[in-house]
C-alpha cells in the first residue's frame, strides 16, 4: 500500500545517480541494500543503542545487522540517500514545491493513506517533524516537545488513521489558491478536506477554528466542524458569560449563544478555567459526567460535561496516538540533511499506519492475539532485512566513461541504463591501436587497447591481467 519493491528500486536509481555526480566513481549500490538500509534503520529505532555505530561494536554487535551490511556502508547510504534526481526536476517546479527533493515520497505515501476507507468523523492537527539543522522551511512553534521542527498538517479518524497530511512550505505558501483569505490553518483545513466525504463531522484545535472557515466548510463543503476557538477571534456581538462569573457557578458550569441564523453555536465549559468551543453542529444538550483530578480536593470528582466536549475529546484523541507511536520508536539519526530525517518520519508514518490497520481489522474479526506496535515493527524490520538472491533489485547504473585521465567529465543521460533491464558489456578492439587509453580499473596505470562497448571505458584483458572482469565485478 505504502511501498514496494520498486520504490527501493527508484531510490537506488538516484541513489547511485547522485553517488556518481559527485564522487565520479560508481556506488554499485543495489535496490536489496537499500531495502536492508531501512530494515537497519527500523530496527534500530526499536533497540535504541545510544550510538548507531555500537550496532558493529565487538561486545555490543547485533548480528542480524552487522552480517548484512557494514557500518561505513550503511552511513555511506543515509549520507546520500535520495529519492529524486534533481536535474530531472524542471526549475519553475522547483521554485513553486520546495519539497520536491522527498515529493515522490511523499506521493506515494499520500496515495496510500488516500486509498483508505473515509469515515464519518475525522481530526485535523499538527504533527511536528523534528528537524534541528538549518532549512528555510524550519518553524518553531514554543510549547511543543520538538519546538524545531517541521509542520506536518495531518487529517486522521478517531483511531489514529492517518488519511491525509500536508507539509508546510513557509508562510508565503498558499496550501489552497481558493481561500487565500481564510489564513494558514483553516486553509490547511480545506486543503486536507479534499477527500472527505459530504457530511462529515470535522474537529480542529484553536489554531485552526475560525467562524469564517465554520460558515466556508458548512457552505460550499457541505461539512461539519467543531473546534475550540480563541476569544479573540469571537465577534463582540457574541454574549460570552466572563470568567469571574463562571468561575462563581463552579466547576463543570456551561453557558451557550446561538448565532441568530442557527448555524453556529458557541459553547463555554468551565472547569479549571473556561474552554470554548464553536460547532456549526453540536450543541450544549445531552451533558454527561466525567471524572476529573481535583488538586485542592485530592480527589476525583464527578464533573458536568457538554456533549460537544465529550465529542471533541474523543474524535482529537486519533492524532495524539500517531504522534506517540512514532515519537516512541523515532528513527534517530544526527543528520543535518532535512530529507533525511523527512524520509524517516515518512516511512514510519507508513509502519504506523499499517499497524492501526491491521490493529483494527484483527479487532473486528474478534481477533485477540494482536501484535503490539512494537512487534509489528519488527516483524517488518526482519521482512526487510530478508535477503532474496533470486531476484535482481540492482538498477543496473553504469560507470562514467571519461576520456580524459584529467578528471571526470559532466554527465549525461547516456551514461544510464534504464531501470529493470539487462547490462550487456562487450569487450571491444580500438580500432587504432596508437589511441589506446590508460586502463580504468582502479589501482592499475597500464595502457589498455580493449574498451567495454557499454561503458565505453578502456580496460586491460590480456592473458595476465583480466581488467575488464575486476571493474564489473565491483
Amino acid at each position: 500500500m505504502y511501498f514496494d519493491d520498486s520504490d527501493f528500486i527508484d531510490i537506488c536509481h538516484c541513489t547511485n545517480v547522485r553517488f556518481l555526480q559527485e564522487k565520479g566513481k560508481p556506488m554499485n549500490l543495489t535496490a536489496e541494500e537499500v531495502r536492508h538500509f531501512f530494515g537497519f534503520s527500523v530496527l534500530i529505532s526499536c533497540l535504541k543503542y545510544p550510538q548507531i555505530k555500537m550496532y558493529w561494536a565487538k561486545t555490543t554487535k547485533v548480528n542480524s545487522i552487522a552480517n548484512l551490511m557494514t557500518r561505513d556502508r550503511y552511513f555511506q547510504i543515509r549520507s546520500i540517500l535520495k529519492v529524486v534526481i534533481d536535474a530531472d526536476v524542471p526549475e519553475n517546479e522547483k521554485k513553486a514545491d520546495k519539497l520536491f527533493k522527498i515529493r515522490p515520497l511523499i506521493d506515494r505515501i499520500k496515495k496510500g493513506c488516500k486509498s483508505l476507507p473515509r469515515c464519518q468523523e475525522v481530526a485535523i492537527d499538527e504533527q511536528m517533524i523534528p528537524f534541528t539543522g538549518m532549512c528555510h522551511m524550519k518553524q518553531f512553534v514554543r510549547g511543543k516537545p520538538n519546538p524545531d521542527a517541521f509542520k506536518n498538517f495531518v487529517c486522521a479518524t478517531p483511531k489514529g488513521l492517518v488519511l491525509d497530511f500536508e507539509i508546510y512550505q513557509g508562510k508565503n505558501t498558499s496550501l489552497d489558491n481558493k481561500v487565500t483569505n481564510l489564513g494558514v490553518g483553516p486553509s490547511s483545513v480545506v486543503k486536507l478536506s479534499e477527500t472527505l466525504l459530504e457530511r462529515t463531522h470535522i474537529y480542529v484545535d484553536r489554531y485552526f477554528t475560525t467562524l469564517p472557515l465554520i460558515e466556508y466548510m458548512l457552505n460550499t463543503k457541505k461539512m461539519l466542524l467543531t473546534g475550540t476557538i480563541m476569544k479573540s477571534r469571537l465577534p463582540k456581538a457574541a454574549n460570552l458569560t466572563s470568567d469571574t462569573m463562571m468561575a462563581r457557578l463552579g466547576r463543570g458550569s456551561s453557558a451557550q449563544d446561538v448565532r441568530c441564523d442557527g448555524n453556529i453555536n458557541i459553547v463555554q465549559w468551565y472547569f479549571m478555567k473556561s474552554v470554548i468551543l464553536a460547532s456549526s453542529s453540536l450543541q450544549i444538550e445531552a451533558s454527561d459526567d466525567c471524572r476529573r483530578w481535583s488538586k485542592k480536593d485530592s480527589k476525583y470528582l464527578h464533573v458536568p460535561r457538554p456533549n460537544i466536549v465529550k465529542k471533541y475529546n474523543e474524535c482529537m484523541g486519533g492524532i495524539d496516538l500517531i504522534d506517540r507511536m512514532i515519537s516512541y520508536y523515532r528513527i534517530g539519526a544526527r543528520s543535518k540533511k532535512w530529507t533525511v530525517k523527512s524520509i524517516f518520519h515518512l516511512f514510519v508514518l507508513a509502519i504506523a499506519n499499517s499497524w492501526i490497520f491491521y490493529r483494527d481489522d484483527r479487532q473486528k474479526l474478534g481477533d485477540r492475539k494482536i501484535m503490539k506496535f512494537l512487534e509489528f515493527k519488527v516483524a517488518v524490520a526482519e521482512l526487510l532485512l530478508k535477503s532474496d538472491k533470486s531476484e535482481n533489485y540492482s538498477t543496473g547504473i553504469s560507470t562514467l566513461a571519461t576520456r580524459s585521465s584529467s578528471g571526470p567529465r559532466p554527465l549525461s543521460q547516456s551514461y544510464f541504463l534504464q531501470k529493470n533491464k539487462p547490462i550487456e558489456h562487450f569487450p571491444a578492439l580500438a580500432s587504432d591501436l596508437k589511441n589506446s587509453m590508460r586502463c580504468k580499473n582502479q589501482g592499475c596505470k597500464q595502457k589498455a587497447k580493449v574498451f567495454c562497448e557499454f561503458c565505453d571505458v578502456f580496460l586491460c584483458l590480456t592473458g595476465h591481467k583480466n581488467c575488464f572482469k575486476e571493474f564489473h565485478l565491483k
